[in-house]
């Protein structure tokens, strides 16, 4: 049962948009009421309504997080998420539009959708702007639209520029080819280096991941660089061990 407070003065002077039902934890939203703020509307409104007569005695409705400055200077704050608490719900009799971020501490919808009922809900301010949303576009980005596509021309043109990107095969051949000299003084031993020197050599260059054509995989218990160079590593909290296998 809904609990109705239509005789009482002292609420209707309220002007409040919702109706609080603190027997069953309900928030309703009045008749004709299609418009909602959460942090006036339900938020401001429930802490009003707790101070009338013995509302206190209830469980809270609501709380909320955020608020905090990010920019003192310019007057930016980040914005609020609300979450609602102890079972209370909003009941959605009509369509009603929301506008503020409300979620529920028991892992239960915020709202109880009545027949003939809807809610849209729009996030305000959640990190100090106003966010607007637009079709995902796909395909020739000549079809983003022009007023869009203004302010987003530098991300476009690199992503445009991607495009035409090379591969990652061809990126290793690039490093390659840029590597030619070093690779060659290495491979015939210049500086009177040994076989054993020369490999030793080769794989230190290997484990620091240098080599494009073999990539260094590493994980929380191996090393490897191509199928040739194995460590594994061990240890407990006070030392780290790497031992090749």
């Amino acid at each position: 049962m809904i609990t109705t407070l239509y005789s009482y003065w002292d609420y209707w002077q309220l002007y409040h948009k919702v109706t609080f039902d603190g027997i069953n934890k309900l928030i309703i939203v009045n008749p004709n009421e299609t418009e909602l703020e959460v942090k006036r509307d339900i938020y401001s409104d429930w802490k009003e309504w707790v101070q009338l007569d013995d509302n206190a005695k209830y469980l809270p409705a609501i709380r909320s997080i955020g608020g905090d400055p990010t920019d003192l200077i310019n007057g930016k704050y980040a914005g609020d998420i609300y979450f609602l608490m102890n079972g209370w719900q909003i009941v959605i009799p009509h369509y009603v539009l929301l506008t503020g971020v409300v979620y529920h501490d028991d892992s239960i919808s915020p709202f109880v959708i009545l027949s003939g009922g809807g809610v849209r809900s729009t996030e305000s301010n959640l990190v100090q702007s106003v966010r607007s949303t637009t079709n995902i576009v796909t395909g020739d980005l000549s079809s983003v639209p022009s007023a869009v596509r203004s302010n987003l021309t530098p991300e476009l043109d690199h992503l445009s520029s991607l495009q035409n990107a090379p591969t990652a095969s061809q990126n290793a051949v690039q490093v390659r080819t840029e590597l030619t000299l070093e690779l060659d003084k290495i491979n015939s031993q210049v500086d009177g280096l040994t076989s054993g020197q020369l490999t030793m050599l080769v794989e230190m260059f290997r484990l620091m991941g240098l080599d494009p054509t073999r990539p260094l995989v590493v994980t929380t218990s191996t090393v490897d660089a191509g199928p040739e160079i194995h460590q594994d590593i061990g240890g407990d909290n006070t030392e780290t061990t790497i031992t090749r296998t």
